[in-house]
């Protein structure tokens, strides 16, 4: 006896089993992620057979980030709009994250109901707070003015970072910022046409054609923070509720690793792509569930790593100290032919490319 038949006996309680929202795909998925916490569900499809559901491993959040604005673009640069589209995640810190990454691959978002043309801002000011010196600031400001096809808005956050590096105030970028809130007229712009970025939570009574849950792997799902069985029950339960929000299309991201540690897949997840093999409305159909294919790596950018590693190795030192990923993937992208190319491209100060530019680019000449 459940607890409404506790607080009202004789109350006749009517299950409705049919689900008229989602395919049998989405349905069977849901289904898994509650026999993984060893609860059921007896939900039926009256949908139409769907898409399949697709899972994607990530090297890390960064990987993640970029596997899931490619799915957007491939999704909504068809025929569908933006907000036809959903992320979901288990945190707010998460959606933070890929709100960046998707700002900077040209997606709008809706992170939590507000939609901002400034996840591009968000983004920007993160990169330059993140140079707590100021020389590396002003490498960074540098490298910002100095390219002519940089994005407007971090060109105004270099401009900005500029003037507060010429006022010498003592105080923290972040801090500066706060105090003269010299980006007020880039604030909230709303527009209906844009992603929304939901937590679980937030999700609930929501729903979208295509939803991609993000990050579902050990310690966000379920949550480090459940403790209990109740609560690790509960933890399954939300993770049924952002499955079922999607109509047409689910895509599941984990990261093998998060914040430099390595992680596994939740195992609230187990079999979540299998079982929905043969799932339809009615009757048995043929398997339509598979595994997102891991695009090929550039070999250009897998050359420059091994010589970074291989230079490293002879320096005694660690590969970050080199060069960067993000600098290495932009030389291996663009492919720069001079010293001072390397220099805009890349996070090397003037001196640091003086020294490294050259040997970089005799590798990505060997490399091409």
């Amino acid at each position: 006896m459940n607890s409404i038949e506790r607080l009202y006996p004789g109350i006749t309680i009517v299950r409705l089993r049919r689900n008229y929202r989602c395919t049998p795909q989405i349905i069977a998925a849901g289904a898994t992620v509650l026999e993984n916490a060893g609860q059921t569900d007896d939900s039926v499809a009256a949908a139409a057979d769907g898409a399949a559901i697709r899972v994607l491993t990530a090297t890390d959040a960064r990987d993640e980030g970029a596997a899931i604005a490619t799915v957007l673009r491939e999704v909504a640069g068809r025929q569908r709009p933006w907000r036809s589209c959903a992320v979901l995640a288990r945190t707010v810190a998460q959606l933070t994250e890929v709100s960046h990454t998707l700002a900077a691959a040209g997606v709008p978002t809706r992170l939590q109901g507000r939609t901002s043309r400034n996840s591009a801002l968000g983004s920007a000011l993160s990169e330059a707070n993140a140079h707590r010196n100021q020389a590396d600031l002003v490498t960074w400001i540098e490298r910002i003015t100095a390219d002519p096809d940089a994005d407007p808005v971090r060109a105004r956050v270099a401009e900005a970072a500029d003037r507060f590096v010429a006022q010498g105030t003592g105080m923290t970028f972040r801090t500066w910022v706060e105090l003269h809130s010299p980006f007020d007229d880039l604030e909230t712009v709303e527009t209906d046409d844009a992603v929304d970025l939901l937590t679980f939570h937030a999700a609930k009574g929501r729903e979208w054609p295509t939803v991609i849950i993000a990050g579902a792997e050990t310690g966000l799902v379920p949550h480090s923070s459940a403790s209990t069985a109740a609560q690790r029950d509960e933890e399954a339960r939300l993770l049924y509720v952002a499955c079922t929000r999607a109509r047409e299309r689910l895509i599941i991201t984990w990261a093998a690793h998060r914040n430099g540690r390595p992680t596994k897949p939740s195992p609230l997840i187990t079999d979540i792509d299998t079982a929905a093999e043969g799932a339809s409305a009615d009757s048995a159909v043929a398997p339509t569930v598979a595994r997102l294919p891991r695009a090929a790596p550039d070999p250009v950018y897998v050359a420059l790593v091994a010589w970074r590693r291989n230079a490293a190795r002879a320096a005694q030192v660690e590969p970050a100290t080199i060069c960067s990923d993000e600098s290495l993937r932009a030389v291996a992208q663009v492919r720069p032919t001079t010293i001072e190319a390397v220099a805009a491209l890349t996070d090397l100060g003037p001196l640091a490319a003086a020294r490294v530019a050259p040997r970089l680019l005799a590798a990505l000449n060997r490399a091409v």
